[in-house]
């Protein structure tokens, strides 16, 4: 199983392992406030931490 995003409100894996059993091919990033950060910064923020999770071959 790919590591645990701690720093989600979502169990992230979980969610990642329920998508792929079901079939999903695509996987989205939603992000409802960037914090201050660019929204360029956020999304590599988000890419990063997928990288680290084992979703590197997903890019």
């Amino acid at each position: 199983m790919r590591g645990f995003c701690w720093w989600s409100s979502l169990p992230i894996s979980a969610c990642i392992q329920a998508g792929l059993d079901g079939g999903s091919e695509y996987f989205l990033i939603e992000q409802d406030d960037t914090y201050g950060r660019a929204p360029y910064e956020s999304l590599k923020i988000s890419h990063d931490n997928l990288v680290r999770m084992g979703c590197a071959d997903w890019f």
